[in-house]
């Protein structure tokens, strides 16, 4: 008995873990589709609206196929270049970011550029870290 609860116990963490890790993109996309509904837009800053809510979907589409380990279980697919990290990382978390006024930008050394990361264990602590300093960041106000 002891040995199910500690897994159920591992499970009800891990998929704890899952929600946060979707949430931050998710409210990024519903933020920009609320800021799209709400205003009027140029064609061209439509067109970067769609286009950056097709750059997170993309991503959460990969993010939630890694979370049901539908992927190939591929050496080169399971880990992240830094440079790979990065665009990630940028596809997600530009959208939050930018509603809330949020200067957001990922910088790495280039010559480090040739190390892999595993991706399964990386992107949810980092993703994590970004989530909550984007959530708990006052918007700037640029109306100065």
């Amino acid at each position: 008995m002891d040995s199910l609860q500690d897994q159920l116990d591992r499970a009800i963490v891990q998929r704890n873990q899952m929600a946060h890790d979707v949430r931050g993109p998710v409210g990024g996309l519903l933020s920009l589709a609320v800021s799209a509904e709400s205003e009027t837009l140029e064609q061209s800053d439509f067109g970067l609206y769609i286009k950056m809510i097709k750059s997170v979907a993309s991503k959460l589409l990969d993010l939630t196929d890694d979370i049901l380990e539908r992927r190939k279980e591929h050496l080169k697919e399971n880990y992240f270049t830094l440079s790979e990290f990065k665009e990630h990382l940028e596809d997600l978390y530009s959208l939050p970011s930018l509603n809330k006024k949020i200067d957001f930008r990922v910088v790495f050394n280039h010559a480090k550029n040739h190390h892999s990361f595993p991706r399964r264990k990386l992107l949810p602590i980092s993703g994590n870290i970004i989530a909550n300093a984007i959530k708990f960041t006052q918007p700037k106000n640029l109306d100065l």
